[in-house]
């Protein structure tokens, strides 16, 4: 690794060996393969010159922790840097010079912030990676929303992690990006009535922490200071029929205000684009989001089931895919993968009363079976359903009437085999 030139390997980062896509015939493994010398001989230049093997060690072994598997080239040089200064600080010096020396690093800009753009690259890597998972407590709901914003306009953007909903509250994750230690940083988590608007004037995010009602309603105005989310004012109303407005700060304590005043603190105050984490997966994987129960079905049929059949008395039920007769988004309708081995999966994407989108993954183990209580005064053979978690959708039991279907007892729902 002293040289790799000497075997027709690159030395250098963008030097005449060094291989790009762009070039004709260059394979993705090739590439992978013919420059990774060049970061060989980084950590070799670094042991060369005072890093132990140890040291050298922490460093690859935590930055493969660390990074998501999209990380790109500057990522990766950045993050060895962060870590140099971790595990042996006295040192960063050879390591930034050995990056140098092999072209990552350019002396007149290595002490330059990365660029917001590139924030932006590592929050959707971190999205796509779950990072946001240790972070996220039992109150939160399908994570399913995010939004890059520079909230206080310090030229590093914020990035907030939002769920489904659930009677019109959202839980919010804040992190922003800490240019010193190139990590992203957790900082809150918001419980808000509405989605988090933001006062681009004032530089202010804004929510209300409970639903307003008749005697009562407030928006809280927040700033964001030395990575801290900072109250700033409360405008609201009290008192019966939106009689009483106030504005409270905490210089100036609580104060009446006219309507006109309180809504003059809305002015600037606007929605922020909130993105789908499923369409940033679909742009970043190919992973096609569900959307509805054709999704569902075309995701199943991926799946190679082993044929097979199961005697239920005079009819039989196959392994395969059983779709249910019941419109589209109903709450027990969707689709239960029956297979040789005795598991079931049950999958299904339905709409509550306010139209919030569930997708329900559930899987068991099934029986087919004789029951002398089937309902009542009602015996018969059925497929009972077992899921391995406390999720009751998809735990239940069907009637056999017939080859290759089965159905609700107590109310129209149809399961047919589709493949």
């Amino acid at each position: 690794m002293s040289n790799p030139s000497v075997n027709g390997n690159p030395s250098k980062y963008g030097d005449e060996k060094y291989l790009s896509l762009d070039m004709e015939g260059v394979s993705v493994s090739e590439l992978v393969h013919n420059n990774s010398t060049v970061l060989s001989r980084a950590f070799y230049i670094m042991w060369e010159n005072g890093l132990t093997t140890d040291e050298i060690s922490q460093i690859i072994l935590e930055s493969c922790v660390r990074l998501g598997r999209f990380a790109k080239y500057n990522e990766i040089i950045e993050m060895i840097r962060a870590l140099a200064g971790e595990y042996c600080p006295e040192k960063v010096n050879i390591v930034t010079e050995a990056l140098i020396e092999t072209g990552y690093v350019q002396e007149s800009n290595e002490t330059e912030a990365i660029s917001e753009q590139n924030i932006d690259e590592i929050y959707k890597n971190f999205i796509i990676e779950e990072g946001y998972k240790e972070n996220k407590d039992e109150y939160f709901e399908n994570i399913t929303y995010y939004a890059i914003l520079d909230i206080n306009k310090d030229g590093i953007s914020e990035l907030f992690i939002q769920d489904e909903g659930n009677g019109g509250f959202y839980n919010t994750l804040l992190y922003t990006y800490d240019n010193s230690s190139k990590q992203i940083k957790y900082i809150d988590s918001l419980y808000s009535y509405g989605m988090i608007r933001y006062d681009n004037e004032n530089n202010e995010i804004v929510y209300a922490s409970f639903n307003p009602f008749k005697d009562a309603g407030a928006n809280e105005f927040y700033r964001f200071e030395n990575n801290e989310i900072v109250w700033y004012k409360t405008v609201g109303y009290k008192g019966e029929n939106y009689t009483d407005y106030f504005v409270k700060t905490k210089e100036n304590g609580e104060k009446s205000i006219t309507k006109e005043e309180s809504s003059s603190y809305y002015n600037n105050v606007e929605e922020i684009n909130y993105l789908e984490i499923s369409d940033l997966i679909y742009e970043k994987t190919g992973d096609k989001p569900i959307e509805k129960l054709s999704d569902i079905l075309e995701e199943a049929q991926k799946e190679n089931i082993e044929s097979g059949k199961i005697q239920a008395g005079n009819n039989t039920i196959s392994c395969g895919i059983y779709c249910s007769d019941l419109p589209e988004y109903e709450m027990l309708g969707g689709i239960y993968i029956i297979r040789k081995d005795g598991t079931y999966t049950y999958k299904n994407i339905w709409k509550n009363y306010s139209g919030e989108e569930k997708i329900e993954n559930v899987n068991g183990t099934y029986v087919v079976k004789f029951y002398d209580n089937l309902d009542v005064d009602v015996s018969g053979w059925a497929i009972e359903f077992i899921s391995d978690s406390d999720e009751t959708m998809g735990n239940t039991t069907f009637r056999i009437n017939e080859n290759d279907s089965f159905e609700a007892l107590q109310y129209p729902n149809k399961f047919t085999l589709v493949k």
